[in-house]
């Protein structure tokens, strides 16, 4: 920050200067704390907003998969006793916005018998929670709640987030004096292998008519008993529903009646599932609009006509994909994290939607991808489908680690800004066929010049294409259309690696 905008501080309102600040990252709020006295005043309470407690180390999962405390090593210990009394002196107490507690491990020592209990400073934290009076989000992990802690808990006056995960309640009582009504976005998680009753006090506690936002982290054995567990939220629009990705596919029969428990969910998150279904459901399903998750659950709701936006996990081809095909969707944007087969599914995706107007690939070639095995190829595909819709305005494609170079030259420039015209195709380029492929690939043994040149043409040839990004091991190509019509970019190839991928056949070797 300069002198001149230290010096003239004093014309700028506080309200200004805090809504600067607030957008600082945490180091430069460090900076400019000990740079002027007004500027340490306002960034004081950005410094100490959030706190993390380390209250003991997890050792070795017990039999029924809960967590297992174990102490820190006596210096360690003493650490978090002194960072918690710092927190919550009178000073900084009501500083504090967000809250974590979570056990770590973070010294590789070995584990002899400690002579403190591992729930010292856990008990410290709860008999002290209502000095957070500005508290407003906690998140926990695997860790046990006192009585004394959840009532402190229930008692933060602006709690509004809450995510525990893996925690559970000694000694609950259901008592009418203990609630989290001023929860409106919550995460409910049960990593223990043991029961469901992990998961009934938070679930009691929260007000169902005051969550907006549900989170809920569940092992696959419980998911058939959820039903009946849960009530009906039903102001809750966005739902995530995820599971350990160690576990298996969740059939659909047990996920659909979870989601019949929110009916004004319109953002739907879900975790991987399989179906056993010939047809897809009846229309009583939530009016989704943004969907993520599994395509076996896609061809469900892909007929629902509020679904615009939607984020695959991975893809299936069969039914399922012949089914969302044909369905005449209303889906604007569409987001791909799996890899695609060959460039016959690619331009499948592209075709698919009549509507689309964003789409975004984001892929890599270590797990199987064939797609995008040789760059050459797939921008040859790219730059001459007929498949791209009139109204797409953002293509993003990524894939690999996208290390690049920066080797472009003026020359290269030169040579690709008149061809522009090569944008018309020849009617037999995408006849189906394993002929017709082979053909395809020797035609597709672009230059560098060439493959610049033809992305550039699509963005001429688009008007709606406001942003064009392929990005991959050896290629970087970013297009972005200013509001004024002109259009910025940046090109980043590493030449050996293209002349590779394009079967050795680049020219811009011999310059």
């Amino acid at each position: 920050m300069s002198a001149h905008a230290l010096g003239s501080r004093e014309r700028f309102p506080e309200e200004l200067w805090l809504e600067i600040v607030n957008q600082l990252p945490h180091k430069s709020r460090l900076r400019i704390s000990v740079v002027d006295h007004t500027l340490r005043r306002i960034s004081r309470p950005f410094l100490f907003s959030h706190f993390c407690l380390i209250p003991y180390a997890p050792s070795a999962t017990s039999i029924d998969g809960d967590i297992e405390p174990v102490c820190h090593d006596p210096d360690m210990q003493l650490s978090q006793i002194e960072h918690l009394e710092f927190k919550t002196s009178p000073e900084i107490a009501p500083l504090i916005h967000t809250l974590d507690i979570r056990p770590w491990n973070l010294y590789d020592s070995r584990r002899e018998k400690r002579v403190d209990s591992p729930f010292l400073i856990l008990d410290m934290l709860f008999s002290r929670l209502s000095l957070f009076v500005r508290l407003h989000t906690v998140r926990a992990y695997n860790i046990i709640f006192t009585h004394i802690g959840l009532v402190n808990l229930c008692g933060l006056p602006a709690l509004t987030h809450l995510e525990v995960n893996g925690c559970t309640v000694t000694d609950y009582v259901d008592e009418p004096s203990l609630d989290l009504h001023r929860i409106s976005n919550a995460t409910l998680g049960h990593s223990g292998r043991s029961s469901r009753s992990g998961l009934d006090p938070w679930i009691r506690l929260i007000d169902v008519n005051h969550v907006v936002e549900l989170v809920l982290e569940i092992p696959s054995q419980l998911w058939g008993s959820m039903p009946a567990l849960i009530p009906e939220f039903p102001h809750v629009t966005r739902l995530h529903l995820h599971k350990p990705w160690c576990q298996v596919s969740l059939p659909i029969s047990v996920i659909v009646p979870i989601l019949l428990k929110f009916p004004s969910v319109t953002d739907l998150s879900l975790a991987r599932c399989h179906t056993e279904y010939q047809t897809p459901y009846p229309p009583l399903l939530p009016n989704i609009q943004h969907f993520f998750g599994s395509f076996a659950f896609l061809s469900l709701i892909i007929c629902q006509p509020t679904l615009t936006s939607i984020g695959i996990s991975n893809l299936r081809g069969g039914r399922e994909l012949d089914f969302v095909r044909n369905s005449q969707s209303n889906v604007r944007s569409v987001s791909l994290f799996s890899p695609l087969d060959d460039l016959e599914e690619f331009s499948l995706w592209l075709g698919m939607f009549p509507c689309l107007e964003r789409f975004h690939i984001r892929s890599y070639d270590d797990v199987g991808c064939q797609l995008f095995t040789e760059i050459a190829p797939f921008l040859y595909d790219l730059i001459h489908s007929p498949s791209l819709s009139i109204s797409l305005d953002s293509l993003r494609i990524f894939w690999g680690k996208g290390n690049c170079e920066d080797v472009s030259s003026s020359e290269e420039e030169d040579d690709t800004s008149e061809e522009d015209e090569d944008e018309d195709e020849q009617p037999g380029d995408h006849i189906n066929g394993d002929e017709t492929k082979i053909s395809l690939r020797e035609k597709s043994r672009l230059t560098k010049a060439e493959a610049v040149a033809g992305l550039r043409s699509l963005m001429a040839k688009f008007r709606a294409l406001s942003c064009l990004e392929i990005q991959g091991h050896a290629f970087l190509f970013h297009a972005f259309r200013r509001s004024d019509g002109t259009i910025k970019e940046e090109i980043i190839v590493t030449a050996r690696d293209f002349n590779r991928f394009s079967n050795g056949n680049d020219s811009d070797d011999e310059e």
